[in-house]
């Protein structure tokens, strides 16, 4: 269904059309072959041949090849890798050390027993959080 745009836009084309058609035909042989002859080079030189098609279509494939590598580039995961987590470290270090064992086994009980000690010289310590 054509709203009324449309339809003005057929009717003026159709006007246009025919009062072109009108002056064609007054033209001679000789102008129209000229005309013809002119719109032919004219539409020749639109598309690319040869040496200018290829230049295109490379054009178009050096652009597509740079866009993708500037999206990749932007999207490409930016934080440094995660650190090795602590306690692993001081479990390598436990392995690496040439002392006794026994003493890393027992170490919870030599904090307490410092945490004693110290409780017993300072009678009236800080409230601990």
């Amino acid at each position: 269904m054509m709203n009324k745009d449309e339809h003005t836009d057929a009717a003026f084309t159709q006007e246009v059309r025919a009062a072109l058609d009108v002056q064609t035909a007054g033209i001679d042989a000789q102008t129209l072959t000229q005309l013809r002859r002119a719109r032919a080079r004219a539409m020749a030189s639109l598309q690319p041949t040869g040496l200018r098609a290829w230049a295109r279509g490379r054009t178009w494939s050096a652009l597509a090849v740079t866009a993708t590598v500037v999206l990749t580039v932007s999207i490409w995961p930016t934080t440094p890798p995660p650190r090795a987590i602590p306690h692993a470290m001081e479990d390598i270090e436990l392995l690496a050390v040439d002392e006794n064992i026994e003493f890393y086994e027992d170490l919870e009980f030599y904090t307490w027993l410092a945490d004693e000690d110290a409780t017993v010289a300072d009678p009236d310590p800080a409230p601990r959080v």
